[in-house]
């Protein structure tokens, strides 16, 4: 391993020691060497060239606008600030925006995005732009740097965000104030947040109809795809950017792929990308190194050590973060729990994320671990941290079902709704199994109005399990009740015998 040496002087900055500490990751990473075409396999026998494809024209898409979900099956979003940080990690970086904001504008700014944030769910946003000096700000900012900050300071609520997007297209329907790359690329970002991949897309097609394709409009369409899951589209779109004669990979590019393998500490690919970096003659930034060691543990924890004194002092605590994001994704090391709770040592209180509390929670439920679990949940809903993540909500759930702990469920239940956390179905039909087990009918069917009340409807499953449970029990009178309900509803369920 290569020697590192750290100054003790207080000037020694932190990003020269964060290159040093990846140099002295391996022998192989301090003498990688340049390849003229790099190559590994992706999923179902797809390969991906790292080297420059040969450029190919694409035809025109259409240039069209949807609200339309479409958004791949089961996915749901953390609304709790974890794609907040990413986007932070993966485009800080990228300078997308070069244009001075006239300072007369801030205060308007300002103004507009506290109306917009006090509004309440459904609130008319169309008429705040209007009255507010929406307007104003295209036409005194016609390079869309204004709109694109007013949309970074609403975007704490990024549906209202996108809604407010969507009167910028109106604006622009006349032929005046046309829409610049760079609100698309906030735009599509928004989307990503929200779950709307194909509203995402949508957009993205719709910046290249209008002409507007840059490197950062791929950028953030693969941020979106890497956030859902989605490798097989990211390096789809990868492709696309490298077919594209006008535009040019970036370091964020990179990064984004450095942290779609990283997810999975795929390290393989993840050196790879880093020979391509350095063939490229990119510059690797401070996001790139803390990315490369959250990918790899047994490194990462070699680094660390050499460089704990240092980074535990540091504020923000980044790379103790990233540290704990790789922990806490690392599901086969032996001892991650107690590595991150040494960890959290070293965080302060006031550092507190939100997608760190989230990441917690999953952990103590992925390790069955319920009196912390119930921690870091109290502590989220007292800082107003809302979760509506379907995996962490049936995490959460199938912990309070496996420990056969009614009580425990029903209090949950009882705080989320009050807190606004997004329940789902099977939350409610999980209440009703354990109601059922533990012979409190009475429970058991008043699930049925809790799910009415936050407008769940019930679905075949749900009478299913009532039926089941009342038979089960003897209790024929109340399934035959259910099972006529069942049939009123126009679902079909026969009898056995």
């Amino acid at each position: 391993m290569t020697k590192l040496q750290i100054s003790t002087a207080t000037t020694v900055r932190y990003r020269l020691m964060m290159k040093a500490a990846v140099a002295s990751f391996s022998p192989n990473f301090a003498k990688l060497t340049i390849t003229s075409l790099c190559r590994f396999s992706i999923y179902s026998n797809k390969h991906l060239s790292l080297s420059v494809l040969p450029t190919k024209t694409l035809s025109p898409l259409p240039r069209y606008f949807s609200d339309g979900d479409g958004d791949r099956d089961g996915y749901e979003h953390f609304s709790d600030g974890l794609n907040d940080v990413r986007e932070k990690i993966l485009l800080s970086t990228e300078k997308t925006l070069n244009h001075v904001i006239p300072e007369d504008l801030y205060p308007v700014i300002s103004d507009i995005s506290s109306i917009i944030l006090a509004l309440d769910d459904g609130g008319d946003i169309s008429t705040v732009l209007k009255s507010g000096g929406g307007v104003n700000l295209l036409e005194r900012s016609p390079d869309g740097a204004a709109f694109v900050k007013l949309l970074g300071e609403i975007s704490s609520r990024p549906f209202l965000a996108l809604e407010a997007f969507q009167w910028r297209i109106s604006q622009c329907n006349d032929g005046s104030h046309p829409i610049k790359a760079e609100e698309y690329v906030k735009a599509i970002t928004l989307a990503g947040r929200v779950g709307k991949i194909k509203l995402a897309k949508n957009l993205f097609d719709a910046a290249t109809s209008a002409g507007l394709k840059k490197t950062s409009t791929y950028n953030a369409m693969m941020t979106v795809y890497m956030h859902n899951e989605m490798s097989k589209q990211v390096l789809s779109v990868l492709d696309d950017l490298k077919r594209d004669d006008t535009c040019e990979p970036t370091i964020v590019t990179y990064n984004i792929l450095l942290s779609l393998f990283g997810r999975t500490l795929l390290v393989k690919p993840m050196e790879t990308i880093v020979s391509v970096i350095k063939q490229s003659k990119l510059c690797p930034n401070i996001k790139t190194y803390n990315t490369l060691i959250a990918g790899n543990l047994e490194k990462m924890e070699r680094t660390y050590e050499l460089v704990k004194d240092h980074v535990n002092a540091q504020s923000p605590p980044i790379l103790l973060m990233s540290m704990l994001c790789a922990y806490c994704k690392s599901t086969h090391h032996p001892n991650r729990v107690n590595k991150i709770e040494e960890i959290l040592m070293h965080i302060p209180k006031e550092a507190y994320r939100a997608w760190l509390n989230v990441m917690l929670i999953k952990l103590y439920a992925e390790e069955g671990l319920m009196e912390k679990m119930d921690g870091m949940i109290f502590e989220a809903m007292n800082r107003k941290t809302v979760i509506i993540t379907k995996r962490t909500l049936n995490l959460i759930i199938t912990n309070y079902f496996h420990s056969d702990d009614v009580d425990r469920l029903n209090k949950f239940i009882k705080m989320a709704e009050l807190e606004g956390w997004k329940l789902y179905r099977s939350s409610y039909h999980c209440k009703m199994v354990m109601s059922g087990r533990h012979h409190r009918f009475r429970e058991m069917h008043d699930v049925l109005k809790e799910m009415d009340a936050f407008n769940i409807a019930p679905c075949k499953k749900t009478y299913g399990i009532m039926y089941a449970i009342f038979t089960d029990y003897d209790r024929k009178t109340e399934a035959d009740t259910v099972y006529g309900l069942l049939w009123k509803r126009g679902f079909q369920l026969y009898r056995s015998g």
